[in-house]
């Protein structure tokens, strides 16, 4: 818990300074930006992934022209890892109707285990380590509402790393006004995912955010069904509440 209360202060802090370097300097050639995510449930798009426990979760971006760094770390309660990603990202079409990003990433994944020697069981954590390559496309429909594509395809390069490929299709609808001053953005969509050992499913996921004005804090609630499964065993249902900081 110490550990989470230091990486939040130093997350505030971060954001503070970048806040006072974007306002002090009139020609800003990077944009920093980023946001820390509090949930009582860590949930993946690939179930293998998922933490099923409280996780808190950070995602900063480096971004200047069309290139872009996106870290991200999480964490479960206990302030042990469970994920880091390093995302090289390119916008190759950033169109006012349509754009197209193509990104890379060095993933590590972190799982509790167990490791017996001379009789003494002692926890251990092992790390798959993946790079994961994306396609993003958006189809900007209105102002507000666009068409989103999204393929992510994985290749391990350990042992105990995972080959997958995710296919998604949804749409975004983005500042849907509930109140004078409160807003909220929703995106539904469908995909399909496949990974080693025959893991199949089609599944629908929900991320809807609330917004309050200028307010930095937000509130995100994320669920995600199985419509049809092959050898996995997820649950039926999964959802997960946030509390969100962005700068």
């Amino acid at each position: 818990m110490k550990l989470i209360l230091f990486f939040v202060m130093l997350v505030l802090s971060i954001s503070y300074s970048y806040a006072h370097v974007n306002s002090d300097t009139t020609k800003v050639s990077t944009v920093f930006s980023g946001s820390v995510q509090l949930t009582n449930n860590g949930i993946s798009l690939v179930p293998a992934f998922s933490l099923g426990a409280p996780a808190l979760m950070a995602f900063f971006e480096a971004k200047r022209r069309r290139f872009s760094y996106c870290p991200q770390f999480s964490f479960d309660s206990e302030g042990k890892p469970w994920y880091m990603n390093q995302w090289l990202r390119y916008q190759v079409v950033d169109g006012h109707k349509f754009s197209y990003r193509s990104s890379i990433s060095y993933s590590f994944l972190y799982k509790p285990s167990e490791e017996v020697k001379d009789g003494i069981v002692t926890p251990i954590i092992k790390i798959d380590r993946n790079v994961i390559f994306e396609q993003l496309m958006v189809a900007q429909i209105t102002a507000k509402k666009a068409l989103v594509l999204v393929h992510l395809h994985g290749m391990p390069t350990t042992k105990e790393g995972i080959n997958l490929d995710l296919m998604t299709i949804g749409t975004s609808t983005k500042a849907i006004k509930l109140a004078s001053k409160v807003t909220m953005d929703i995106v539904p969509s469908i995909f399909y995912l496949t990974y080693t050992g025959g893991n199949e499913g089609v599944f629908t996921t929900e991320n809807i955010s609330f917004h309050y004005e200028k307010l930095p804090v937000s509130i995100g609630f994320q669920a995600t069904e199985p419509l049809w499964m092959k050898n996995l065993h997820v649950e039926s249902f999964n959802w997960a509440l946030s509390a969100i900081y962005s700068f």
